[in-house]
């Protein structure tokens, strides 16, 4: 995957805190544009959370073919082959459910705006995923932000950008800002962790394969 901490092309723009962000994509190019269909995620380490009304947000910039489309009022063809920017939730180690995404097929999650030239936040209602937990008891939360191409073609658009990630009733830990640690690969499998300041707190985050 392409997902690595920027500090250049729109991580540079204001709409987010800093200037950086987690960029799918390339910074020599600001696009996502290698030839080959691209994919991958990025994953943020387990969070406590208070069981109960919790909300996910964050900043994001979204540029793909599937936004320009829209904007130019194109025929929606070939739409299996857009690019896709989706957000996922996992409680307790279930099964990561889809809670953000931009593509309008899916009316049960919220749209990422696509295509505006400009940040935006998203704010996400996950309270319903906490009903079967026990009021006041801590609950593992993670969030999981997703991009594939789908193909080779119209991939030079700026691609999906995250920053100030937050969880509404967290219990995060503090760890040391500016560092980007590598653990040792492990055959083919390879994990990038990253600590970046997300809305006020420091999340960890880790690189699917892919």
């Amino acid at each position: 995957g392409l997902w690595h901490l920027s500090d250049t092309c729109r991580s540079a723009l204001p709409g987010h805190s800093g200037r950086r962000s987690m960029h799918f994509g390339l910074d020599d190019s600001c696009d996502f544009q290698t030839g080959t269909p691209v994919e991958g995620a990025v994953t943020t380490l387990p969070i406590s959370v208070d069981a109960g009304t919790a909300a996910l947000q964050f900043s994001y910039f979204l540029g793909t073919e599937r936004g320009f489309t829209a904007a130019q009022g194109h025929p929606r063809a070939n739409v299996a082959l857009y690019d896709i920017a989706s957000v996922f939730v996992s409680v307790n180690g279930g099964v990561f459910e889809l809670v953000a995404v931009n593509d309008n097929d899916i009316p049960s999650a919220q749209q990422l705006i696509d295509g505006s030239g400009a940040w935006q936040t998203a704010s996400i209602d996950i309270t319903s995923m906490f009903d079967e937990e026990v009021p006041g008891t801590p609950s593992i939360l993670e969030v999981r932000f997703h991009f594939t191409s789908a193909d080779s073609a119209l991939n030079n658009f700026d691609g999906f950008y995250v920053d100030d990630v937050s969880v509404s009733g967290a219990n995060v830990s503090v760890a040391l800002p500016d560092r980007v640690v590598v653990p040792m690969p492990l055959l083919a499998l390879l994990t990038l962790a990253v600590l970046l300041i997300f809305g006020g707190w420091w999340l960890s985050l880790r690189r699917q394969p892919g």
